[in-house]
C-alpha cells in the first residue's frame, strides 16, 4: 500500500514538471528518484522537490540590473528634449538588449528542448495576457485624453485604427513590443529546433539586413503592404538578436570553462 502511494505521489510531481526547463526537470526527477529508493523513506517527496525546483526562481542579478539599465535608457532615449549625438546613441539601441538577454535565457533554460506545442502555448499566454491588458488600458486612456481631457487636438490616429492595430497584434505605440517578441520566441523555438539552425539564422540575419537596405524607404507610404512589411520586419530582427543572444550565452559558458 504504502508503495503505491509513493508512487502515486512522484507520478503527481513528475507530471507538475512539464512546466519547468529540461535542466531543471532532470535534477528534479533525479531527487524524486530518491523518494522510492528504500533508503531514502524517510525524506519527504514534496519538500525534495522544493528542494530540486528553489533554484529555478532565483533571478541573474547582473541580467536583472542590464534590463533596469536599458529601460532608462529607452526612457532616456525618448524623452530628452533635442537631437544630440547621445540621444540618438541611446535611442537607436531601442529594445535590441532585450532580445538578446532573452535568448541569453531561452538558452540558459534549453527551452527548445520542452514539447513545442505546449511551450507554445504556454508562451503566448505569457505575452498575450498584458499585450491585451495593457491595450485595453492604453485604447481607454486615448479615448480619455482626446475625447474628454483634450478634446481639441486631434489624434494621430482615429480610433478605429488604434483597435485594428491592437486586434492584428501589430500594436499601437510601445504595445507593439509584446506581440513582436512573443512571434520571434516561437519562431526561435522553431529555429533552434532545427538541424541547420545556423544556417538558417545567417540566411535570415543577412537577408534582413539586405531587405532593410533595399526595400525600407521604398515601403514607406504604401498603406497597409507598409504595415504588413514592418510588421514581418520586426519579428525577423527579433529572430535575429533572440539568436544571437543564445550565442552569446554559449561563448560565456566557453569562457567559464
Amino acid at each position: 500500500y504504502f508503495k503505491k502511494v509513493r508512487l502515486r505521489r512522484f507520478t503527481r510531481h513528475k507530471q507538475s514538471l512539464t512546466s519547468l526547463g529540461m535542466g531543471a526537470q532532470k535534477a528534479a526527477l533525479a531527487i524524486l528518484d530518491k523518494e522510492n529508493d528504500p533508503d531514502m523513506k524517510n525524506e519527504n517527496g514534496a519538500e525534495l522537490l522544493m528542494k530540486s525546483t528553489a533554484s529555478l526562481s532565483d533571478r541573474i542579478d547582473y541580467l536583472d540590473s542590464a534590463k533596469g539599465i536599458f529601460i532608462i535608457f529607452i526612457i532616456m532615449g525618448h524623452h530628452l528634449l533635442g537631437v544630440d549625438p547621445f540621444k540618438r546613441y541611446l535611442y537607436s539601441m531601442g529594445v535590441t538588449p532585450f532580445f538578446l538577454i532573452s535568448g541569453f535565457l531561452y538558452a540558459h533554460r534549453k527551452e527548445w528542448e520542452q514539447p513545442f506545442r505546449q511551450n507554445c502555448i504556454r508562451k503566448i499566454q505569457k505575452f498575450l495576457y498584458p499585450y491585451v491588458t495593457f491595450s485595453v488600458i492604453n485604447l481607454l486612456w486615448n479615448i480619455l485624453y482626446y475625447k474628454v481631457v483634450y478634446p481639441e487636438v486631434a489624434p494621430e490616429v482615429s480610433f478605429l485604427k488604434m483597435i485594428l492595430l491592437t486586434v492584428s497584434t501589430y500594436g499601437y505605440h510601445a504595445m507593439w513590443y509584446l506581440p513582436c517578441v512573443m512571434w520571434g520566441t516561437l519562431l526561435f523555438f522553431a529555429l533552434r529546433r532545427s538541424r541547420h539552425h545556423g544556417l538558417l539564422w545567417a540566411a535570415l540575419a543577412v537577408g534582413s539586413v539586405m531587405i532593410y537596405i533595399l526595400l525600407d524607404e521604398r515601403m514607406s507610404g504604401l498603406g497597409i503592404i507598409s504595415y504588413i512589411y514592418s510588421y514581418l520586419f520586426r519579428i525577423a530582427v527579433a529572430v535575429v538578436f533572440l539568436y544571437a543572444g543564445s550565442v552569446l550565452y554559449g561563448v560565456f559558458q566557453a569562457l567559464d570553462r
